[in-house]
């Protein structure tokens, strides 16, 4: 019984790592992967759903340091403390993210073919239309998109040339 439970305290602890380093990836350099989701509504909540599950994740590890062998002031001390620091992403997202940074404020309203290419019809030319949150401003965007899956896309920005040799067409 008791190398079961070790065995899944090892689990449950890389499991519980692996998520807060896929949320500092995510937020720190998160704007320099060009992997995006095809569907707006869970790329809106992708985020929130990651912040949660690193509190989730922080509050874990403290919780797994909690054995009964130890002092009752040790152990309080540990759900205490697992407490406080799980609220450090939600405190980090809300502050910094939502209102300091430009590139997770961005919402993406409509996006618009306008080439794409006859032999690969994974691959296209987007005009992608998003909003800023905080100053309701407009841009346009031109983006190379590249469908990895049915639910995520390559994106990545282009200037557009005129090529003679090129094999792309308008979209109408």
């Amino acid at each position: 019984m008791k190398k079961t439970f070790t065995l899944l305290q090892s689990i449950l602890t890389v499991l519980f790592v692996g998520i807060i380093v896929w949320f500092l990836v995510y937020f720190l350099w998160g704007n320099d992967f060009a992997l995006y989701f095809v569907n707006r509504e869970m790329a809106s909540l992708f985020p929130h759903i990651l912040v949660f599950s690193t509190a989730v994740a922080i509050y874990g590890l403290f919780i797994l340091q909690i054995q009964s062998q130890h002092k009752k002031s040790r152990n309080i001390l540990f759900f205490f403390l697992g407490l406080i620091f799980s609220i450090l992403p939600l405190v980090a997202f809300h502050a910094y993210f939502t209102f300091q940074n430009e590139f997770w404020n961005h919402q993406i309203i409509d996006s618009k073919t306008i080439f794409y290419n006859p032999i690969n019809p994974k691959e296209s030319v987007k005009e992608i239309r998003f909003e800023n949150k905080q100053n309701s401003k407009h841009q346009i965007d031109t983006v190379y998109s590249r469908s990895f899956s049915p639910y995520f896309d390559f994106n990545q920005e282009v200037n557009i040339n005129i090529s003679e040799e090129g094999i792309w067409e308008f979209s109408e």
